[in-house]
């Protein structure tokens, strides 16, 4: 059996299955978005975003304090999102942060510097340089592009 026989025999078209639930496909991707998660993938996703949305103003919110409230270890956690969003926990929680301040710079007047403290950013400095590594433009410019 060849590999695009074995992927038309046990994977449907990608059109007819959903890969995360809404909330969690709007932050998130796959590392390979050929195979759909499992439920108890999408149910792991689907806690761990509201975890980080749990403590989304908390700049003490960390990895150990993830990990507990996920009642796992670090490091299965880490294996966990490294598997199926191809980020480390650290990345996982900010760019959760950082799509909601995307989401925030397009739909309030909030400063910067207000959105960057509002999500648990001890500096809007270090916010902005994460912003724009990771959404590609200055948080500035990019409210102004919206």
């Amino acid at each position: 059996m060849t590999l695009t026989t074995l992927y038309t025999h046990f994977i449907s078209p990608r059109s007819q299955h959903k890969i995360y639930t809404e909330p969690v496909a709007e932050i998130f991707r796959i590392k390979n978005s050929l195979l759909p998660l499992s439920t108890y993938d999408q149910q792991f996703l689907a806690k761990a975003a509201s975890v980080v949305s749990k403590y989304l103003d908390n700049p003490d919110f960390n990895t150990e304090l993830f990990a507990d409230e996920m009642c796992m270890s670090r490091v299965h956690l880490y294996r966990k999102l490294k598997t199926l969003t191809g980020e480390s926990v650290s990345g996982f929680i900010n760019m959760t942060r950082l799509k909601i301040a995307a989401r925030l710079l397009k739909e309030t007047d909030m400063s910067v510097k207000a959105i960057a403290y509002t999500l648990g950013f001890r500096d809007p400095k270090y916010f902005s340089r994460c912003f724009k590594r990771k959404i590609g433009y200055q948080p500035t410019v990019y409210a102004g592009r919206i």
